[in-house]
């Protein structure tokens, strides 16, 4: 049996300052967020990670570096575990843009703000991973570190199996940041 865990980042500096980060690359972890993913590192130490795969951008780096140097398993950076891109709103205040998007449906699985992906974008960006690991590529205990929209997506594409996801009906809160989310393929 395959098991991934689902990490996402640490704090970072832009979400204690509830900025929108998507695929921004300025955000960097805080002490507290350096904290949570060494906090995330104990909490699988005893099952044997046998690989962990990380978003590229800096804020998932470095909690997969803290992960991977505590749990002495290398990290292989993949684009694909990137967050969804919020175009032209990276880096906004929170309230700022939700101001600026009024009106916008975030729960179309379609919609994509202005020059950013859709949730459906990161769905085919993701379900290739999804099925590799479910293939047992990457070994039976795989750490995926990546981030809130795209762990929510990766949920969601799991437990479609083999169908569809129903993305319009994406039922998972946003992860905390530094917590770890385990899923067992059968």
């Amino acid at each position: 049996m395959t098991a991934v865990h689902l990490v996402r980042h640490g704090q970072s500096d832009w979400n204690a300052a509830r900025r929108l980060q998507g695929q921004s690359d300025e955000p960097v972890l805080t002490e507290l967020g350096q904290i949570q993913a060494g906090e995330a590192a104990e909490r699988m130490r005893s099952v044997g990670v046998s690989s962990i795969l990380s978003s590229d951008l800096r804020r998932t780096r470095q909690t997969a570096e803290i992960i991977g140097t505590r749990l002495e398993v290398p990290v292989r950076l993949d684009p694909r575990l990137r967050e969804q891109s919020l175009g032209k709103f990276e880096g906004f205040a929170l309230q700022a843009a939700l101001d600026a998007t009024e009106g916008h449906d975030w729960t179309d699985a379609d919609a994509a703000l202005e020059a950013g992906e859709s949730l459906r974008d990161v769905a085919v960006r993701i379900t290739p991973l999804v099925e590799e690991i479910r293939s047992g590529l990457y070994g039976d205990q795989v750490v995926l570190v990546s981030h809130g929209d795209t762990i929510r997506v990766a949920l969601t594409v799991i437990a479609a199996q083999d169908g569809a996801p129903d993305l319009g009906g994406i039922q998972y809160a946003s992860p905390a940041n530094g917590s770890v989310t385990t899923v067992n393929f059968t």
